[in-house]
């Protein structure tokens, strides 16, 4: 999962021969903790934040958003796309036919492009891993988005809209153009 792809990416080999408990021997011996850093080491990148307090910082919780957002757009509201634990592909799994494109997504958080640098991840693995800081989707017709950023900006959480859904096919399809270039994906 994208914990466990940020530690072997971040964090120093000591950490795997101090504590052979967090071994996972299904991983290569040259794949795991790979990185150039102590969990308490504090990169520039992460603004004086530890290592070790980016990545155990925890997924906020948009319950109170949603609830506001699904009161106020009722059966205008065709879905909710929590990106955490699955990536920005997550959204394929929605609806049949569709092609998704995301080409507003918000700046990536420093501890991801750590990640990706560090870890030698290439861009389009991290958008099927990680939600790149862009967490939570309202699926909407465009006349509502502003009402659903506007709701979320009461609730202190910054939103905008980030692209767009169009007919596809026979299968769902995904297009982000993001940091790195345009990655394609499939529900296959």
């Amino acid at each position: 999962n994208g914990v466990t792809l940020a530690r072997h990416a971040l964090l120093h080999r000591s950490y795997d021969e101090r504590y052979p408990e967090i071994r996972n021997e299904a991983v290569a011996g040259e794949h795991r903790y790979r990185g150039p850093f102590r969990l308490t080491d504090t990169p520039t990148e992460l603004g004086g934040a530890s290592v070790a307090d980016a990545l155990l910082s925890p997924t906020r919780s948009y319950a109170p958003v949603t609830r506001e957002i699904a009161r106020a757009l009722g059966e205008d509201l065709h879905g909710l796309v929590h990106c955490t634990g699955g990536g920005q592909t997550k959204i394929l799994r929605f609806g049949d036919g569709l092609h998704f494109v995301k080409d507003d997504l918000f700046p990536t958080p420093p501890l991801f492009e750590l990640v990706q640098r560090h870890g030698a991840v290439p861009w389009r693995e991290m958008y099927q891993v990680f939600n790149m800081g862009h967490r939570m989707e309202c699926l909407v017709s465009p006349p509502r988005a502003a009402e659903v950023t506007a709701i979320a900006e009461r609730f202190g959480v910054p939103a905008r809209v980030v692209g767009r859904v169009e007919s596809g096919g026979d299968r769902n399809t995904l297009t982000i153009r993001a940091a790195g270039g345009e990655y394609e994906y499939g529900n296959d």
